[in-house]
């Protein structure tokens, strides 16, 4: 029996090659990809790391192999980040276009994606120069805080190809009530049959619940709170059955922890909290935009709780979600 749910990486060798005359669409490069005029890059990474401050349309080119199994299932192409617009063709067919330089997307790869060899191509406008590109100006776009230290352009997030249930849950939203000894679970799901049942499990705990997708709750007498000092964190596993049938599983990560502000203070779980706070500063020597490892992403949360600060303050975009994992892990306010 396969898994109900598959991650490829798509991470590693591409080829990218510059369009300054924004010809590439014209001459079909997403079916026909010019590889003879291709650099060879990696991502996730921008491409100022091979073409230092080049503004306007580039193109990657990606290949990778599926086995069959995979077609079983519902497809999605998931990009962490792209700066600044996204169009994606596989195999010759557009799949969608995404614009914002900072924020995920996920496109439909069913119907496009085929036992063996994979085409990927990315068409990519970073429209930064002092006339912008087409349509893009950079005066109207929700960047400024990037084109007043330095713009950069690529893929410089993740890239993977997941297979997921074709009845399956969407999304998982938990909202700790910590008054009450409770969690409150958001469930979203597509394509699930009228007797679906979603199982709710605390990992390491006796607490969990079952019911119709939507709205859940798991009460937990017992707890630890999450905290800087202290970041206790939890796992929450969903199990959705329709009859017989096991059409899902997944699970999500959650402290329990609220914020709020009384009297004009913090108050994290309410007790006051004195915020120490330091600029989180994204650049880096080497990978210019984004941590080069998780070990590097790592050692600058724990040198800031070490120095004693509790709180980091996001500076020029929001940060990878490397940072945001480990922020929970280590016990670093964002």
């Amino acid at each position: 029996m396969s898994l109900l749910r598959e991650e490829l990486n798509l991470g590693g060798e591409w080829m990218l090659v510059t369009d300054p005359d924004d010809r590439g669409v014209r001459e079909g490069w997403f079916e026909n990809f010019p590889g003879g005029e291709a650099l060879s890059v990696t991502v996730p990474g921008v491409w100022d790391l091979r073409i230092p401050d080049y503004d306007g349309v580039g193109w990657y080119h990606h290949r990778f192999v599926l086995e069959s199994s995979w077609l079983d299932g519902h497809l999605e192409l998931q990009f962490d980040a792209v700066n600044y617009y996204a169009e994606v063709w596989l195999n010759g067919r557009l799949l969608g276009a995404h614009e914002g330089g900072y924020t995920p997307f996920a496109l439909d790869a069913d119907g496009a994606a085929r036992a063996g060899a994979n085409d990927l191509v990315v068409r990519v406008i970073d429209p930064k120069g002092p006339e912008g590109f087409g349509e893009f100006k950079p005066v109207e776009l929700p960047i400024a805080k990037e084109m007043g230290y330095w713009s950069f352009g690529g893929i410089w997030g993740s890239v993977q190809l997941v297979r997921l249930p074709k009845a399956r849950l969407t999304n998982i939203f938990i909202r700790p009530d910590l008054k009450n000894r409770r969690i409150v679970v958001e469930t979203e799901s597509h394509n699930l049959p009228e007797d679906a049942r979603v199982h709710l499990e605390v990992k390491g705990t006796p607490y969990s619940c079952s019911g119709k997708p939507g709205r859940l709750i798991v009460e937990m007498a017992r707890f630890e709170t999450w905290s800087p000092k202290s970041p206790v964190l939890y796992r929450l596993q969903a199990t959705v059955r329709g009859g017989d049938s096991l059409l899902d599983s997944t699970s999500i990560r959650f402290g329990m922890r609220e914020f709020t502000v009384k009297d004009n203070r913090f108050h994290l779980n309410h007790y006051p909290l004195f915020l120490r706070g330091v600029l989180y500063q994204p650049d880096y020597a080497r990978s210019l935009a984004a941590p080069e490892s998780e070990a590097a992403a790592r050692y600058e949360i724990e040198a800031a709780k070490a120095a004693g600060f509790n709180l980091m303050r996001l500076h020029i975009r929001p940060a990878p979600k490397i940072v945001l994992e480990l922020a929970d892990e280590l016990g670093m306010l964002l």
